[in-house]
């Protein structure tokens, strides 16, 4: 019988992996990980806070209140060829049931060079502001005196050369 133990445990040898790392090799490549899963967290983080950064500073940059904003009309555009663009400001959500209504504000228009239009919305939400034609992202603020959009349209907004009426601004609520 001794023979087959014998035989039986040789075979198990045999059959074993060629390598089993120590306890001490897993958890030092286990902390390695960790460290290294930790740099690239960290990384990652460092680059993302300075992208926001970089957009916040592009954004919206203060404006000397001596020096009037200048306004460069989008590509495409002559010269006083402004047109007329109204719209609403308005808030969605809240409690179930409650309709849309509209808010007082300040909504913006930008171009894609980046120069801001502003207008002040009524307190029943609605605006009237006269832009170049193009194309123009349109944000908004409900808080008085801040140019941080709260609020935005559901998408680019074109302006034709006949101009725009019915341009809707959404504060959503959550």
């Amino acid at each position: 019988m001794s023979d087959i133990g014998e035989l039986l445990a040789a075979e198990a040898v045999r059959l074993q992996p060629a390598h089993h790392p120590e306890f001490a090799d897993l958890v030092r490549t286990r902390a390695a990980r960790q460290r290294r899963n930790r740099v690239i967290t960290g990384a990652a983080l460092i680059i993302a806070l300075g992208a926001g950064a970089g957009s916040a500073m592009l954004g919206d940059q203060p404006r000397d209140a001596d020096r009037p904003a200048t306004v460069r009309a989008p590509a495409g555009s002559g010269p006083g060829s402004s047109v007329a663009v109204t719209g609403l400001l308005r808030r969605i959500g809240g409690p179930l049931g409650a309709s849309p209504r509209g808010v007082s504000g300040t909504v913006f228009f930008r171009p894609d060079n980046g120069d801001v239009i502003s207008a002040p919305a009524s307190p029943d939400g609605t605006f009237s502001i006269s832009v170049p034609a193009g194309r123009y992202l349109v944000t908004a603020s409900t808080i008085p005196g801040s140019e941080s959009p709260t609020c935005q349209a559901d998408g680019p907004v074109i302006v034709p050369a006949a101009g725009l009426t019915g341009v809707q601004v959404n504060c959503h609520i959550r």
